[in-house]
């Protein structure tokens, strides 16, 4: 592999952002992760958003907030929910990242993905989540959910979209997990893994799927041993050996706020999804614009980060380089289209 291949403008232009916004304390919404709705085409057990009755933005509203993101710095961004496809502008939404040179990607249920793929074919990447063969999947997710999601991963393929899986591990698919890199590696595509939340995401209810520790950590080092021998977890070691301590208190170096933020359907600004909503009145991006929703936005600082894919930016950005070259092998070594 020559030097070149890592020599590509985005990369260039993140390590620079990085390297600005921490040695000069500055807010640049590098990475942004983006929540157009909370409705969704899914009733998974660990998730209360869709009971949330956010207002959601009108498309020239997301329109002008995203050119007010990218003159800010943004380069990565990841458009989620609930469920985005359900959005109607959903083709607008995307073309008008792409057309400003943002790295997008679009985190489904995968429900819609396969009805809607001719008005998402312009993203760099869909991120899909898979928990277990038929009978589990449909058990979290929904009836019919699975056949959807395998529709999904052929669909995205086809027009040769980038496809990453995700699974979260509860006390139902502990044992699923071979089954679910064997999904992985017939399609070619790799996947994060990561525990469900105590408890239910977008309430405060004890999470009933949950896994008993003892075996979601035997399942963690059963992770750590096969990722140490092939290349089909996205997970770095470093990442699966924090996730290893979850649920009990474990603090990672964290840049939500800094060059991590996150957009609300409302359009509140917030430095990750574990920030309570409505933390900040200041925070809506359209009432106070973009310079004074960041300064609003008050940074945190906590223990109990378990989203695999934040996990490992952080690791990352913290440069430790076990992570970093993990990185490297996983996404830019072969290089995907756009």
């Amino acid at each position: 592999m020559r030097l070149t291949h890592f020599i590509k403008p985005r990369i260039i232009s993140t390590v620079v952002i990085i390297l600005l916004s921490k040695i000069f304390k500055v807010r640049i919404p590098l990475v942004v992760s983006w929540a157009l709705t909370y409705r969704c085409s899914s009733r998974c057990l660990y998730c209360a958003l869709t009971e949330q009755a956010r207002k959601e933005l009108s498309t020239k509203e997301i329109l002008h907030i995203m050119e007010s993101l990218s003159k800010k710095g943004m380069r990565y961004v990841s458009f989620t929910g609930g469920e985005p496809l359900l959005r109607n502008d959903i083709e607008e939404i995307v073309v008008s990242a792409v057309k400003k040179g943002i790295y997008t990607s679009i985190s489904s249920n995968g429900t819609l993905v396969k009805e809607k793929i001719s008005l998402i074919k312009r993203v760099n990447k869909i991120n899909l989540s898979l928990d277990g063969p038929q009978e589990i999947h449909d058990f979290l997710r929904g009836l019919g959910s699975h056949y959807k999601l395998l529709q999904a991963i052929e669909a995205a393929l086809e027009k040769r979209i980038k496809v990453i899986l995700s699974c979260v591990l509860s006390r139902h698919n502990l044992h699923c997990i071979d089954y679910v890199l064997s999904i992985a590696v017939r399609f070619g595509i790799k996947v994060y893994f990561q525990p469900a939340t105590r408890h239910i995401l977008g309430g405060s209810i004890e999470n009933s799927v949950s896994p008993f520790e003892r075996d979601y950590r035997q399942a963690i080092l059963e992770l750590i041993k096969r990722k140490k021998k092939k290349n089909d977890i996205l997970n770095s070691v470093d990442g699966l050996k924090h996730l290893y301590y979850w649920p009990a208190p474990r603090k990672i170096p964290c840049f939500a706020g800094l060059f991590h933020f996150r957009v609300e359907p409302d359009g509140q600004l917030s430095a990750c999804s574990r920030q309570p909503l409505g933390v900040s009145k200041n925070s809506q991006i359209i009432k106070m614009g973009m310079d004074r929703a960041m300064k609003n936005t008050p940074r945190i600082s906590c223990s109990y980060c378990w989203c695999a894919p934040i996990v490992e930016f952080n690791l990352i950005t913290s440069l430790r380089s076990p992570c970093v070259f993990n990185f490297l092998n996983q996404f830019w070594l072969k290089f995907d289209k756009k």
